[in-house]
């Protein structure tokens, strides 16, 4: 039943556990791997100060920010930097955008990659050559051999939005939410759900591998992703699962990806309450009658998803509600929901038939099965997108 998704017993069987468990210890590995370096963190807070000083040379009083992974330590290797610039006179953001690009576009420590000026929250889109940072020391001789360093990108993207402070110009704009509210309500969920942050990471590496991690192609945005991952440990919680600790990340991830594939996100969107609440959000006729059979009689009527007009839905996007601003879908911009869907069912699907018998081809000399990598495995490009 995906509208109460954790059994208390937790997994079943002695393959799943056996995969839980191999997850577990490659998920510990992957976390270690991309623990930020004191380095990456000079640089990412001095493209804070760069943009800092170009934005108050144009606007003395502008307020300058990081908000996003950035600021919340959520972020991967590849992240980008999300800056958000707010001039208390409520200047128009388009016209920030524009003033700030031709304030940046001879520097030689970055490079204008686009200027999205048409969409409800305008982005001025960088690239930061790090070499070019006053605090770049280059890799040091543990460095140089290390797997760590040889993943840390010599270019960092960067996205500047332009913020306004008053809260009708910004509803008619079509924005929803203030960054740095978002920022901080995620820390404090973090700090109340700390076993959310492996989850939310590995989700990350894995909507990056498949190339649907991008909002403005379609896909899933990492605030989205990890308002979902908040929502389903929520969920979570109210079980009472008792895991064992050497399955904890792999057996979370397992359940976790379990639901995402399961619920019917083309129907009922789901939001956030104070507190330890959650509410779901039918929004179609089918999303109504699933959430009613649940309400009444704690069941989870599938048979209502076998219609065409029910599968079709599947392409129209999700909901995913903004805690903060009750009645706005944050996930609006996620068109291409069904790829992402994809993708996870995929990697569930993966993990499922993990550990199976290793055909004879596949074994090494001496007809020992090879270990393979369950989280490898489902991070690999070649798999569904």
């Amino acid at each position: 039943n995906p509208f109460r998704p954790v059994p208390p017993q937790g997994l079943p069987g002695p393959r799943k556990r056996e995969t839980a468990k191999q997850l577990h210890a490659d998920i510990t590995t992957f976390l270690k791997e991309i623990e930020p370096t004191e380095q990456c963190a000079l640089q990412r807070a001095e493209i804070v100060e760069k943009v800092q000083s170009a934005s108050q040379s144009l606007w003395s009083d502008a307020e300058v920010c990081a908000y996003g992974s950035s600021s919340t330590g959520l972020y991967l290797p590849h992240s980008d930097v999300d800056i958000l610039v707010t001039n208390p006179h409520d200047l128009d953001p388009r016209h920030m955008l524009h003033s700030l690009a031709r304030e940046l576009k001879d520097l030689a420590w970055c490079s204008i990659s686009s200027r999205i000026d048409k969409s409800a929250v305008p982005v001025l889109k960088l690239e930061v050559d790090v070499t070019f940072l006053d605090c770049y020391a280059g890799p040091s001789d543990d460095d140089c051999t290390s797997s760590r360093w040889a993943s840390r990108p010599l270019k960092i993207p960067v996205d500047v939005t332009f913020h306004v402070t008053d809260k009708g110009k910004m509803r008619s704009m079509g924005v929803g939410y203030a960054p740095l509210a978002s920022r901080d309500y995620v820390l404090a969920e973090l700090a109340k759900c700390p076993e959310a942050r492996a989850l939310v990471l590995v989700l990350k590496q894995l909507m990056h591998n498949h190339n649907v991690n991008d909002p403005y192609k379609g896909g899933l945005a990492s605030h989205s992703l990890m308002l979902l991952v908040l929502f389903w440990s929520r969920l979570f919680a109210q079980a009472g699962v008792k895991i064992d600790p050497e399955l904890g990340h792999g057996e979370r991830l397992m359940h976790l990806l379990r639901w995402l594939t399961e619920f019917p996100f083309g129907h009922v969107g789901i939001g956030m309450l104070s507190h330890s609440g959650i509410e779901y959000i039918p929004f179609t006729d089918v999303g109504v009658q699933l959430h009613q059979k649940y309400l009444k009689k704690q069941k989870y009527n599938k048979s209502l998803l076998t219609s065409r007009a029910s599968r079709a839905s599947l392409g129209g996007g999700i909901y995913v509600g903004d805690p903060l601003n009750s009645g706005i879908n944050v996930a609006k911009g996620s068109f291409q929901w069904a790829r992402v869907h994809a993708v996870l069912k995929h990697s569930y699907d993966t993990l499922l038939a993990f550990g199976a018998s290793t055909p004879p081809s596949s074994r090494v000399f001496g007809g020992v099965p090879e270990m393979k990598s369950p989280l490898r495995t489902i991070f690999s490009a070649g798999g569904r997108a």
